[in-house]
């Protein structure tokens, strides 16, 4: 065969190369192109809605790319402050049928009654009402009775108004604070039935405010004032008699935690201005007290501290204590812990706390501040699934503890007077210089689940100085 009619080795490589190439690039392009076709070719999904079953069924509506729904956006609504914070008692009915503060509508009320022999019978009614951050509530109530022996007839009324709101502020230090106000009248009519010509009428009108953080982490700051105005008329054939009084209080504290060791200083002032039938002076007792609690081990917790205290009586004689305080905490196990405290006070017990003791005392109370500069215990307290219980031993010496003692027609010669209250025709206030043993045990236990059985039970035998005969409890 001649050369010009069969093709070349040179040739036919060359040509072989462009056919694969070409080859090559076409498939290439068809892999590319391959893809969106694919896609074109797909129906689109649509899923008109979605409905997503679990503890309970949501189904959320069909929506398109780029849609926009205007819907209304939910608001919750302001939180309860009574629910907030520890439970007040004060927010509690005063009434042997007490309720509790869980809201189940704005407005709340509730009423009670009773009656018995000897005519007596009593009302009491309640209100709470809620909107917002304010809770306002009260009670008022009447009970009388002509009571079981002569001149023993007696009848009372009382009201009382409260507020209780939260305070927001963009202080940090501040953070919220909780707001209480509060306002009381009360009077009641008896007769003395130790004294049958004798009737009394006794008024009283409080009011009292309180600011504290309602966040007890950090920095703290309370805040409280109050005042009371008390009236007693004692009403005979030869004339009535009068006395009144007026009890302002202000109280602080202020507490700041720094790393571990929280750090807490109170102040408060209390006086009582007399206006007795012979000349007084006013009774006060300002009160400063400092201390640091922190954690010594895992198993200690340390409390130390000062206290600064003085004191002036109705005529005029003033007391000063100054003295250190501790109180060491010893966690056993998690179900048990031991404590031990060295507590010096020194308080004052004021008119208002005396006539509501007892409602039969001498209208014209001897009021002073009663001065203990030693005061120290230990306590151990147990803690089970079904019982809690805590016994405390303390001992206290007393430079002047308060007494009530009696004088009668019978027993004005005797010194010291009665501490009988069955042989006196009047009850007072006396102090003695005294050594207090006090030995109490509080108990809780559960034999079912639904029901508690509490004991409470004190042994506190007090002498005075250069007696064998115990003083009267009180």
């Amino acid at each position: 065969m001649k050369s010009g009619y069969l093709p070349t080795l040179s040739s036919l490589t060359s040509s072989g190369l462009f056919v694969i190439w070409y080859l090559f690039c076409a498939c290439l392009g068809f892999s590319q192109s391959a893809p969106q076709d694919t896609t074109r070719s797909m129906p689109r999904l649509e899923i008109p809605e979605i409905t997503i079953v679990g503890k309970k069924a949501i189904t959320l509506p069909f929506a398109r790319k780029g849609e926009i729904y205007d819907v209304d956006i939910y608001e919750a609504p302001p939180p309860d402050s009574s629910l907030l914070g520890e439970r007040l008692a004060t927010a509690m009915p005063i009434g042997l049928m007490p309720n509790d503060e869980e809201k189940r509508l704005p407005l709340h009320a509730s009423a009670e009654g009773a009656f018995g022999s000897y005519a007596t019978g009593k009302l009491r009614l309640y209100l709470d009402y809620t909107k917002g951050l304010w809770t306002f509530y009260g009670n008022s109530g009447f009970a009388s009775t002509e009571g079981h022996v002569d001149n023993a007839k007696g009848s009372s009324f009382d009201i009382n108004a409260n507020a209780r709101t939260l305070l927001s502020t963009d202080n940090n230090v501040l953070k919220t604070l909780q707001l209480l106000l509060g306002a009381k009248l009360q009077t009641e009519n008896y007769g003395m039935f130790a004294l049958p010509d004798i009737e009394r009428l006794r008024q009283k009108f409080s009011l009292d405010a309180s600011l504290a953080s309602l966040d007890r982490r950090g920095i703290t700051i309370d805040l409280g004032i109050g005042t009371n105005f008390w009236s007693v008329t004692d009403k005979a054939p030869s004339g009535d008699a009068e006395i009144s009084t007026v009890s302002p209080t202000l109280s602080s504290a202020f507490g700041l935690t720094l790393g571990k060791v929280r750090w807490v200083t109170d102040l408060s002032f209390q006086s009582v201005s007399l206006d007795y039938s012979f000349p007084t002076q006013s009774v006060t007792l300002f009160r400063v007290t400092s201390s640091a609690r922190w954690k010594l081990a895992s198993a200690w917790n340390v409390s130390a501290g000062v206290l600064f205290a003085n004191g002036t009586d109705l005529t005029g004689t003033s007391r000063t204590l100054a003295m250190p305080t501790t109180e060491l905490e010893w966690t056993l196990s998690e179900r048990q812990q031991f404590s031990f405290w060295w507590k010096p006070t020194m308080y004052l017990n004021s008119y208002d706390h005396w006539i509501r003791f007892n409602p039969y005392f001498n209208r014209s109370i001897a009021l002073e501040p009663e001065h203990v500069p030693i005061n120290l215990g230990v306590s151990y307290a147990v803690f089970e699934s079904r019982l809690t219980a805590e016994a405390t031993f303390s001992f206290s010496r007393y430079s002047n503890k308060a007494v009530i003692t009696g004088f009668g027609e019978w027993n004005t010669s005797v010194s010291p007077p009665p501490t009988t209250w069955a042989a006196s025709r009047d009850l007072w206030l006396e102090y003695y210089e005294a050594n207090q043993t006090k030995f109490e045990l509080h108990t809780s236990y559960k034999p079912v689940d639904n029901a508690t059985l509490r004991f409470t039970g004190v042994l506190q035998p007090t002498y005075a100085d250069g007696s064998s005969d115990q003083l009267p409890m009180t």
